[in-house]
């Protein structure tokens, strides 16, 4: 039996999966735009970064609906412990920034509520709930994964040259 992501990702057409990943992500860009007024998003794995990520879940729905999928993948203690951590870590990071004097106020603005407490934890939901599909050698399998690495990278850039906090 499929559940979570799985069962979404295997019941939906992948190009569905890769707008709608574009619409959920590209909703925080018209809240910004209709509450501030302007875009700003100077982080890398925002704009690129989200279609690799668009990319990687339509890859994984391709994948989902025509192979045998592994058996961790369909128990729904994985799915549950996922889902739950992904939550309690967006959480944690959203209270974090709101903690933070440098990114407080950035952090109060609707569109980072949006991102922080609906895009993050959905998005690293079906990421981390699909990663034991990417690892077999598969061009489909090492094209998702190929997807999630340079995400990853163009992520650990935005933190290393500190373009998370949009606003300063």
């Amino acid at each position: 039996m499929k559940i979570g992501s799985i069962w979404l990702l295997s019941e939906l057409p992948w190009w569905i999966v890769v707008l709608a990943v574009c619409a959920t992500s590209g909703i925080a860009l018209a809240i910004r735009w209709l509450t501030e007024k302007e875009f700003y998003n100077k982080s890398l794995a925002a704009i690129p970064g989200d279609l690799f990520l668009a990319l990687y879940c339509g890859i994984v729905a391709y994948i989902c609906q025509n192979n045998k999928l592994e058996y961790l993948l369909q128990l729904y203690a994985w799915h549950l412990a996922t889902f739950i951590l992904c939550i309690l870590v967006s959480i944690g990071l959203h209270i974090t920034a709101l903690t933070n004097e440098s990114s407080r106020r950035f952090t109060m603005l609707p569109a980072q509520w949006y991102h922080n407490l609906f895009v993050v934890p959905l998005l690293s939901y079906v990421i981390i709930s699909t990663l034991p599909i990417v690892f077999s050698a598969t061009l489909a399998n090492l094209c998702a994964l190929f997807c999630l690495v340079i995400w990853t990278a163009l992520l650990m850039w935005d933190i290393w040259h500190d373009n998370l906090i949009q606003k300063r």
